[in-house]
């Protein structure tokens, strides 16, 4: 359950925030103190009105996906990122979903990014933003290696109804959700409030008191808290002896 490299990028975030924001956090004002990220909301979001809204400002974009509703999207290019939220989400919606964004916008964009130009320095940086295309000594040195070339967009490689189709897909959305929980619910924190209210991991009740917790204190979703506080219940508890599976009490 708990996964130090999820922390570390939690952690890299709240760095360049400055401060840790008290619970239940909404992170919009640490991503301005954070990140070269701007917050967009919409009405009932989907690719058509991103599309739209960046057309206005002259901003081209394929997304090269079919158009479909959306909570949340990532658009990013030059160092700098724009986070579409449906602005008709309850507001643990709009937080959650924002978390996740951020989440991309550093581990898969912002921070291979920085990666590279730490290596070969501004003269990289029209490459990057899609200015110019990279020399064949650039593309041998392999450089590019999962670094995005041009406009990043958030991983829009799924079908008209949101389905995932492809592996690497699913792993990032899995990691980004994992480090949008961390900036919500650290798990560190969540457990030492569990203990310090007196929390007996193995009682039937300790799901529902973990979920109450997480919608209570941390701003959860109902059904991203259900299934976290199960996770970490689940983690807390140990397994069970023979004797305790039988129900054989001790003398």
């Amino acid at each position: 359950m708990f996964d130090k490299e999820i922390v570390l990028w939690a952690e890299k975030f709240w760095g360049l925030a400055g401060k840790f924001e008290p619970f239940p956090r909404s992170l919009e004002a640490s991503i301005s103190w954070a990140l070269p990220v701007a917050i967009v909301k919409l009405p009932h979001l989907g690719l058509k009105d991103i599309y739209r809204w960046l057309q206005e400002r002259d901003i081209l974009v394929e997304f090269g996906t079919s158009s479909r509703a959306l909570k949340a999207c990532l658009v990013a290019r030059s160092g700098k990122g724009i986070i579409f939220l449906d602005g008709c989400d309850a507001c643990d919606e709009q937080r959650l979903s924002l978390a996740h964004e951020v989440a991309h916008f550093l581990k898969d964009y912002l921070y291979p990014r920085e990666k590279v130009l730490s290596c070969f320095g501004d003269v990289i940086k029209d490459v990057l933003n899609g200015v110019r295309l990279p020399t064949p000594e650039e593309r041998l040195r392999g450089i590019f290696n999962g670094v995005r070339i041009g406009i990043f967009t958030d991983l829009l490689e799924r079908s008209s109804t949101g389905d995932i189709q492809r592996m690497h897909v699913l792993d990032a959305e899995d990691f980004a959700d994992q480090i949008a929980l961390e900036l919500l619910a650290p798990y560190h924190t969540v457990i030492r409030r569990l203990e310090a209210k007196g929390m007996q991991w193995k009682n039937n009740n300790a799901v529902d008191l973990c979920c109450n917790m997480l919608i209570d204190d941390f701003g959860l979703p109902s059904d991203v808290a259900k299934r976290y506080g199960n996770m970490l219940i689940m983690a807390k508890r140990q397994p069970m002896s023979f004797r305790e599976w039988l129900g054989v009490r001790s003398t």
